[in-house]
């Protein structure tokens, strides 16, 4: 009984408010999921298969929340580049889907490299960048390498092509270099030096052209790039202020299409109306202000700007998501973090947690390692001033 409850308490202390919130929010896509698919030939699996993530997700989240953080990015560059080897392998060996190809399938199973790259890739340019500013005093030389560090898995993405992967990771980098007080002058350069490239896709790939041309005009296009448009759209009003509730969408189980992963935001909707997306947009940005908050507070710079860092690229990913489907951005292809169906975009999202919580842990640890120091030094002095009052008081 005794060692019951002490496992019980262990428990308690490991499942702190990040992961107790990453687990409900979870719990609550589940839901979201089965609501979606419920016109599906066999509704139970997806929310089958999203819970067996669900707890391969946490269990590896609470193995890296016990891991130093220090151990990451000692191992930072090793990980970085076997992230660039997965996105390699995936182009000449992986299955093309929506034109992209980005996935390796079993039969069991399928794993997109691109997401598991996405923490790495976060911690890998903050832990690049702290060395630069160590070693490079120009700050367009600063720039310059940590842009040609991070080209390798753009341009593996862009060769995918996954563009809306390539977005949230090229933001990622821009917020992180940002953050460290770079100059926006050079994200602008950048931005203005990739319109011929922009140019370039649309001529190479006319998927993109037209989801374009469908987003400007989603009328005109009804019965073709604009059709998932405007059901987004009927989909978002049919669940008006209070929802459907779950079960009794109208059009998110008759006319969505991907009402599971990509347009799971406007099924959400639809079951809880304009209250459940508003809760939702506020748990993202809460989330991303807390970070921003706490690593403010961190003593250890390198920890704070990566918290943030992992953090943003979630609530990035998220807010892109949302924004496709109440039409503020073209169709992405981009999943709801926690929300959408899909093991590697779970199992992604979950690494991220345990690694946020693994920062705070070790933050904790170095602080108290540090105090721990400074009163082994102080205590000797304290000695030698009770040893010479007391030997002034003999005499």
């Amino acid at each position: 009984m005794i060692q019951l409850v002490r496992f019980l308490k262990y428990a308690l202390r490991s499942f702190c408010p990040i992961l107790l919130s990453a687990i409900l929010l979870s719990l609550w896509g589940c839901l979201a999921i089965y609501n979606a698919s419920v016109n599906f030939p066999n509704p139970e699996d997806y929310s089958t298969k999203q819970i067996t993530w669900l707890i391969g997700g946490v269990l590896v989240a609470l193995i890296i929340s016990k891991i130093h953080i220090k151990r990451f990015f000692e191992l930072i560059p090793w990980l970085y580049g076997f992230g660039i080897f997965t996105l390699i392998a995936v182009i000449f060996w992986g299955q093309p889907v929506n034109h992209m190809r980005g996935w390796f399938h079993t039969d069991y199973f399928s794993i997109q490299p691109s997401e598991f790259c996405k923490p790495f890739f976060c911690l890998f340019i903050c832990w690049y960048y702290r060395y630069l500013v160590d070693e490079e005093t120009v700050e367009f030389k600063r720039y310059l390498k940590l842009g040609l560090a991070s080209l390798p898995v753009l341009v593996l993405l862009a060769m995918q092509p996954d563009f809306g992967t390539l977005f949230i990771f090229t933001l990622c980098f821009a917020a992180v270099y940002w953050t460290h007080g770079g100059k926006t002058k050079y994200l602008g350069w950048t931005a203005a030096g990739l319109l011929p490239v922009l140019i370039y896709v649309l001529y190479r790939y006319p998927y993109v052209y037209r989801r374009l041309i469908g987003f400007w005009s989603p009328e005109e296009h009804a019965h073709g790039a604009g059709f998932h448009l405007l059901q987004l759209e009927r989909t978002i009003a049919s669940g008006g202020f209070w929802g459907r509730s779950f079960g009794k969408g109208l059009w998110s189980q008759g006319y969505l299409p991907l009402t599971h992963n990509d347009s799971i935001f406007a099924s959400f909707c639809e079951a809880l109306g304009f209250v459940g997306g508003f809760l939702l947009i506020v748990i993202f940005a809460g989330a991303l202000l807390l970070a921003f908050r706490k690593c403010q507070k961190m003593s250890n710079d390198l920890y704070g700007y990566s918290l943030f860092a992992l953090v943003f690229c979630l609530s990035i990913q998220a807010f892109i998501h949302i924004s496709v489907n109440v039409q503020i951005l073209p169709p992405t292809g981009i999943t709801l973090p926690f929300i959408s169906y899909g093991g590697s975009s779970l199992l992604s999202s979950f690494i991220i947690v345990g690694l946020c919580k693994s920062i705070i842990a070790s933050e904790k640890k170095d602080l108290e390692l540090l105090d721990g120091d400074e009163s082994s030094e102080v205590k000797p002095l304290e000695e030698d001033v009770d040893l010479g009052e007391s030997s002034s008081s003999e005499h």
